[in-house]
């Protein structure tokens, strides 16, 4: 489907990011609105739906559920420390739980737990692991949290996908969102070429920045709780893209890797506004609001 306009300001000018997406869509391209500077994709690919039930993010679909848990292990034990104070005794949705990783951690303090996984494969997987999982919001009753980690920017529709989710929220609900960011060091700061025909790809139809986050939490009629950075990957990562013009550096040079060096480098990109990731919690607003 085309999207000749920002869905967020309805304007119709742009101006190109990046010619054509990894994953072989040289047709698709990315632009950047030039009214409030949302970045999305020229068009978004057919029946989206299908393709994330049938596993087309995967390379190898049938992985078992504990090795993907390794390989995110340290993205969902960041998310719990995040999390563990606001879902101690409530109830938890997260909505494109991928491996589960996340909720089996949530367990441990929450209410109740449960996910909404369109990949057919995962979702059978985490039934089998005794994780309760849905194939569409649809399923679902009222939750106290859900959550979007690295969500948000596959949704075609994030408009109707957010004014959804109220109907699934308790009166003191929340929505706990993470997102890449547009404007990651090495595109805005470094413009590194590599990492731009790596990083922008088919799947993510829309890429956010705080500002437009936030145009879009209002828009759809929440109001910001928080938002803030934080830093996924570490320095040596960012300096083997620019020697290498590789992904994986965090791992060929892990002798670079410092903690009180990564912690000081992943604190100054977040307050400068290029860390490679936003994360934000959003309240809906009351209708007399």
């Amino acid at each position: 489907m085309k999207l000749d306009t920002c869905f967020l300001c309805g304007s119709s000018e742009s101006r190109v990011v990046h010619k054509g997406t990894r994953g072989g869509y040289e047709d698709i391209d990315v632009l950047a609105c030039k009214h409030c500077g949302l970045v999305r994709l020229s068009e978004s690919i057919e029946d989206s739906e299908s393709f994330y039930a049938d596993s087309g993010m995967r390379n190898h679909a049938r992985e078992r559920i504990e090795d993907l848990q390794i390989s995110t292990r340290k993205d969902d034990e960041r998310r719990f420390r995040f999390a563990e104070n606001m879902i101690e005794g409530r109830s938890v949705l997260d909505f494109g739980c991928g491996d589960g990783g996340f909720l089996v951690r949530a367990k441990q303090v929450a209410k109740q737990v449960e996910g909404v996984e369109l990949e057919t494969v995962m979702r059978t997987q985490l039934k089998e692991a005794g994780i309760s999982c849905h194939a569409s919001i649809d399923e679902i009753g009222i939750f106290d949290i859900i959550t979007l980690f690295h969500v948000l920017e596959h949704l075609e529709d994030p408009l109707l996908y957010l004014r959804k989710f109220k109907e699934h929220l308790s009166a003191s609900g929340m929505l706990l969102i993470e997102v890449p960011n547009a404007e990651d060091a090495l595109l805005k700061q470094y413009q590194s070429k590599p990492f731009a025909d790596f990083t922008y790809w088919h799947c993510h139809i829309y890429l956010y920045t705080n500002t437009t986050l936030a145009l879009l939490a209002k828009k759809a009629g929440y109001q910001v709780t928080f938002i803030q950075q934080v830093q996924r990957y570490p320095l040596a990562n960012h300096l083997y893209w620019l020697s290498q013009g590789r992904p994986g550096g965090h791992f060929a040079w892990s002798f670079l890797q410092d903690e009180r060096l990564d912690k000081a480098y992943g604190e100054k990109m977040a307050a400068l506004g290029m860390a490679d990731t936003i994360l934000a919690g959003l309240t809906p607003l009351s209708t007399e609001d």
